[in-house]
């Protein structure tokens, strides 16, 4: 009688050490799952609140100001020509320049960027994005990047309508007036105008933003 109340009492005394570390273990998946999803939601809020927020308007209009102050005039020669011509293409909704980069958060070099906007990477308000590509000719090791693939990024959603104006006098003819396009092969242009409109709803502004390009032609 003795030995098999002993045998009962043992039988449910507690956990194995075997079951011990299986419930462990299931209760450490749990606890990373609950802190990746805590995590996830917390950057998609954050994301999502950055987009609004009017820092991040300021932060991009700095970063739009010093990529295209900083523009130069890199000659490069023409397909089946013996010309060359500054690589330099701007147009009414996207302008594309070179620039450097002094290498803080990027490797130091020479740019070609492009601003545009992008509808296809289009927000929940299926508004388009003011986007920039960048990509590499030349570090500042000297060693050139020939046919280095474009990178791509979103700095600003919820955009409506992008345009950029250039001041100058294209070919030297005339006067410096406003353009809505830059096409001389020769120059560049004194000044870009940058603006940006964001849906009506939208608390974020964006007062029209003029650029001095300091290693133009022009006045």
């Amino acid at each position: 009688m003795n030995a098999a109340a002993n045998r009962l009492v043992k039988g449910c005394a507690g956990f194995t050490l075997l079951e011990l570390l299986v419930s462990l273990a299931l209760m450490a998946l749990i606890m990373t799952y609950l802190s990746s999803s805590i995590s996830t939601g917390r950057r998609a809020w954050e994301t999502a609140q950055s987009l609004e927020d009017p820092q991040t308007v300021e932060a991009v209009r700095r970063f739009v100001s010093q990529r295209l102050a900083q523009s130069m005039p890199l000659l490069v020669r023409l397909p089946n020509s013996q010309q060359a011509a500054i690589l330099f293409d701007g147009r009414s909704a996207a302008v594309s320049f070179v620039s450097t980069v002094t290498g803080h958060t990027e490797v130091a070099g020479i740019y070609r960027f492009e601003l545009s906007l992008d509808k296809s990477r289009r927000d929940r308000g299926g508004l388009g994005s003011l986007v920039v590509s960048q990509t590499v000719l030349r570090t500042a090791k000297q060693h050139d990047a020939v046919g280095a693939a474009p990178v791509t990024r979103t700095l600003l959603g919820g955009v409506v309508h992008l345009k950029f104006l250039y001041f100058g006098a294209p070919k030297n003819v005339g006067s410096p007036v406003w353009h809505g396009t830059w096409q001389d092969p020769n120059s560049l242009p004194s000044h870009i105008a940058v603006e940006v409109e964001f849906d009506g709803r939208n608390t974020r502004r964006w007062p029209r933003l003029v650029v001095r390009l300091p290693l133009s032609s022009g006045p």
